[in-house]
Formats: C-alpha cells, sequence, structure tokens
C-alpha cells in the first residue's frame, strides 16, 4: 500500500533511500527469506518510481501485481494462501521481522505509549500495531464487505483481531535503537542514520588518534556518506589510490608528503569499516566488506615500507635504507601481533601514528633517525610492559620451581 511522502505527493515513502537502500528493498529482503512468491501493490501507477518498486520485486523472485483496490486485491487471495502486510514506510530489524512471519498467523504489537509517539497505529489501550501482521488468506474475503476504497492495512488489521488472531510483542528496546521504526519522512531518514551511525562508533570505540580523527570525520559527513550508495567502496578506491601515490612521492624526494598520504589512506579506510558496519545494522544479508582487514593492513604496510625506503635515499647508503625499513615494519607487526599489553597493541595498530612519526623526521631532515627509531621504541615499551606484566625483572628466577613458565611465556 503505497502512500506519499507528505512533502511530495508524487514519491512514495517506500521508495525513499535509507542507509543507501529503498525502504521496500528491505523489506522485500525480508519477505524473500520468508518465501514470498507474489508482491501484491495497493498504488497509483502514475507515481513516481512504483515501476522501480515492480521491478526490484521481481530481482527478487517474486511477482508483482498492481491491484487497484481491496476488492482487486481480494480477487489475487485464494483461501490456501497466507498473506503478509507490511506497513510501506517499516523499516523492520529484519531477523525479528522474518521470527514473527515465520510463526505464522499474527499480529506484531508494541506497547502502546513508546509506538503512537513514533507514529504507530493504536490498537487498543495496551497495544499499538507495529506494522505487519499474517494472516490466513480466508480471511481476506471479509474485505469485500467493505467498500472498495477502505484503508486495506487498517482494515485487515481489525479483521485478524476480531477473528482471535495472536499478537505477537516485540522487545520495547527496539524502538530505543531505532531498529523498527516507521520512516514517514526524510527528516525521519537522517534521524535514523545518524542514530546509527553513532550507535556504531560508540561500540567500535577509539583510544588512539586514528580511529579518533576516523570517527570525527564520520560525524562531520554521516548523512552525506550513508545516503550515498557504495561510500563505503569510494572511500577505499580513494585509500587505494593515495597508497600507491605515496611511493611514488618519496620517491621524487617528498617523504613528509608520502607519509601524509599513507596516513590519510588509513584514515579513510578505518571510515570506509565503519561505515560498511553501520548501513549493515539490522539486515538479513550481511555482505562481506568490501575488503578484509589483514590484507589491507598488509597493503598499508608494504607501501609504508616502499616510502620509507624511498625516502631515505639520500641520507644512507641503498641497502641501509631498505634494511631500516624492513626492520621497522617487521617490529611493528611482530609487535602488534605478540605484545601481551592491549594499550600498546591498540596503538600499535594505529598506521596514523606511525606516519605521522615518519612524516616529522622528513621534515626535520632525519628520515633514517625517525625511521630507526620507531622499532627501538616499540621494543623498549614492549619489555617495559612485558617487566611490569610479570612484575620481576628479566632473567629473575621463577617460583616453584619453574611453575608458571608457561603464563608468563
Amino acid at each position: 500500500m503505497l502512500e506519499p511522502l507528505a512533502s511530495d505527493r508524487h514519491t512514495p515513502r517506500a521508495t525513499q533511500s535509507v542507509l543507501g537502500r529503498k525502504l521496500i528493498e528491505s523489506q522485500l529482503d525480508v519477505m524473500s527469506a520468508w518465501g514470498a512468491q507474489r508482491l501484491l501493490l495497493l498504488a497509483d501507477p502514475q507515481m513516481n518510481a512504483v515501476h522501480e518498486v515492480v521491478e526490484s520485486a521481481r530481482r527478487m523472485g517474486m511477482e508483482a501485481i498492481m491491484v487497484a483496490d481491496a476488492h482487486a486485491m481480494c480477487a489475487q487471495v485464494t483461501s490456501a494462501d497466507e498473506l503478509a502486510v507490511v506497513a510501506d514506510c517499516l523499516l523492520p530489524d529484519a531477523s525479528v521481522a522474518l521470527a514473527i512471519l515465520e510463526h505464522g498467523a499474527g499480529v506484531a504489537v508494541l506497547p502502546v505509549d513508546p509506538a503512537m509517539a513514533l507514529g504507530f497505529e493504536r490498537i487498543d489501550a495496551r497495544w499499538a500495531w507495529a506494522g505487519l501482521l499474517v494472516v490466513a488468506g480466508a480471511l481476506c474475503e471479509k474485505l469485500r464487505q467493505l467498500p472498495a476504497d477502505c484503508d486495506v492495512g487498517s482494515s485487515l488489521l481489525r479483521i485478524a483481531l476480531m477473528n482471535g488472531v495472536a499478537m505477537r510483542s516485540l522487545p520495547v528496546d527496539l524502538l530505543e535503537n531505532d531498529g523498527w521504526m516507521l520512516v514517514l519522512d526524510t527528516i525521519e531518514v537522517q534521524v535514523l542514520e545518524q542514530g546509527r551511525l553513532s550507535r556504531q562508533l560508540r561500540e567500535a570505540g577509539a583510544g588512539t588518534p586514528g580511529p579518533r580523527l576516523a570517527q570525527l570525520a564520520l560525524h562531520g559527513l554521516g548523512n552525506r556518506l550513508l545516503a550515498t550508495k557504495g561510500a563505503a567502496v569510494r572511500l577505499l578506491w580513494v585509500a587505494v589510490l593515495l597508497l600507491v601515490l605515496a611511493p611514488l612521492l618519496a620517491w621524487l624526494e617528498w617523504g613528509a608528503l608520502a607519509m601524509v598520504l599513507l596516513g590519510s589512506s588509513f584514515l579513510l579506510g578505518q571510515m570506509a569499516a565503519l561505515l560498511h558496519e553501520a548501513v549493515m545494522q539490522g539486515r538479513l544479508v550481511r555482505p562481506r566488506p568490501p575488503v578484509k582487514p589483514a590484507p589491507a593492513l598488509a597493503a598499508l604496510d608494504a607501501g609504508v615500507l616502499a616510502s620509507a625506503g624511498f625516502m631515505m635515499a639520500s641520507n644512507a647508503p641503498f641497502a641501509l635504507n631498505w634494511f631500516v625499513a624492513f626492520v621497522m615494519v617487521a617490529v611493528v607487526r611482530i609487535a602488534q601481533r605478540h605484545v601481551a599489553a592491549a594499550w600498546l597493541r591498540r596503538w600499535l595498530a594505529d598506521r596514523l601514528v606511525l606516519t605521522l612519526i615518519l612524516a616529522a623526521g622528513a621534515l626535520v631532515g632525519a628520515p633514517v633517525f625517525a625511521t630507526a627509531a620507531v622499532p627501538v621504541l616499540i621494543l623498549l615499551f614492549w619489555l617495559g610492559a612485558d617487566y611490569r606484566r610479570s612484575g620481576s625483572a628479566p632473567g629473575d628466577a621463577p617460583d616453584n620451581n619453574g611453575a608458571g613458565d608457561s603464563a608468563q611465556d
């Protein structure tokens, strides 16, 4: 039942883009997983984007049929059918919605006070309709007793309740976390997207400069990026471009700029990962991230190695350049994997810190010193962290005739 936007009477609410996808596409994902075979659309065929909805359904393997009114819809439903009714502007948590559908005939409901404040339809003193119900096809015949232009959703809701169809209550925390909501207009879209992104950023946490700066950038650009389909992939392509350019600039003796580009590439990769997770919240099928973290970090470290080697070309013999650069990258990667202190692992994983140290060394004319100092500092912190953790100086004899060596290791 496609209703138009309040701000644009020619555009269906269901075609609003939320988190880079149309509302109807999110709903069809759930219906397809449930096994729906047909989509019955009550809509004005002249309305913008209606045919896009029909094509989306067909791409998912459903037959899409336009119907003019309630009586025309009854002609498409047999007593052997099961009919799911979904509010056109509902953005559900996909797994919760699928569980409701798989229970069979039932009306999804929410506590009335918080639900009505968010636009859900009241049923009685306790409950509001959550925008989703399933009824036996035989009950649809009762629509013939009503005017053809009746509100099909509300009418089927009343018919279901009067015939004893069970109410299935949803947890109220879905409303608190924007996991189940009516997206009535573009204002709700912006609120939803910002809420999803903020929650993702809180869950990710940020204790070092790189992730914190990536989160600040997403706070500023979040709505624009979330409204752009494939924004995470585009960010990654820019990150790859900067990664490729950096060694070339280092070879041209622009070492500081090369390291800044590598740091920016790291930030863009962090932003893309956070954006992908925010977009995937609540989806039934979560596509794989556009790039896996381990290969991405390995590629970035290869760029750091190449850029550091070229950066030191005029300050040290050729073989020494690459040996120092290799040792630096190797120590960073080994320590990041094996150091026991969690705080030190977080700092080692932050390639923005590494690239800024190297950029500073290039700016003051001491690239070799900066590159060589990095592994020395890491080893000193690593030894200090292990010493603090063990509570004894390295080489001290263990108690209990060596018992507990494996735990210390």
